[in-house]
């Protein structure tokens, strides 16, 4: 997906450059995706774009479409530095409420570990790897929000740089 074209889905996807490990799982598996996180050896691959209802995926292990797959990973939080927020809040003083400023910058991201159903899967033979678009399945409300916290801060910053390069 190129950054011209439009969005068909219903959540924003936007195209990043994100390295992340991954496994295949069980469909019908109990265990906590923390606890996954130390149990099995994770393959590496990169996430090449995301957003609230899943990711592009690549990676060298060979994997089905309708295989599940747990996907861990932690966006990337360089763009932070130039995304300061600017909050007013009202504080008591001797001299009665006033307004106040505070200039802080956003939080960095935690580490992220989701599970997804892969929808789409193929082999690129040219430079020996696997494409998987993943849908996410079962997804933690926490999760999502840093999910769509990243795609919403990495967006206004991709606009931000545009602009500022027009």
């Amino acid at each position: 997906m190129s950054q011209g074209m439009p969005q068909r889905r219903s959540a924003y996807r936007i195209v990043v450059g994100i390295e992340a490990h991954y496994i295949p799982v069980s469909p019908t598996s109990t265990v906590p995706l923390s606890r996954l996180r130390s149990s099995a050896p994770w393959v590496r691959g990169k996430i090449h774009d995301i957003s609230v209802g899943g990711l592009r995926l690549t990676g060298p292990m060979g994997l089905k479409s309708d295989e599940h797959v747990a996907v861990s990973f932690v966006p990337s939080s360089h763009f932070l530095n130039d995304m300061l927020v600017t909050r007013e809040h009202h504080v008591f003083s001797p001299l009665g409420l006033r307004k106040q400023r505070i200039v802080y910058r956003e939080a960095d991201f935690p580490e992220i570990v989701v599970k997804g159903r892969i929808c789409h899967s193929t082999y690129d033979a040219d430079h020996k790897y696997f494409r998987y678009h993943i849908q996410f399945i079962q997804l933690d409300k926490r999760i999502e929000e840093e999910i769509a916290r990243f795609v919403n801060l990495a967006q206004r910053h991709a606009l931000r740089k545009k602009a500022e390069s027009d």
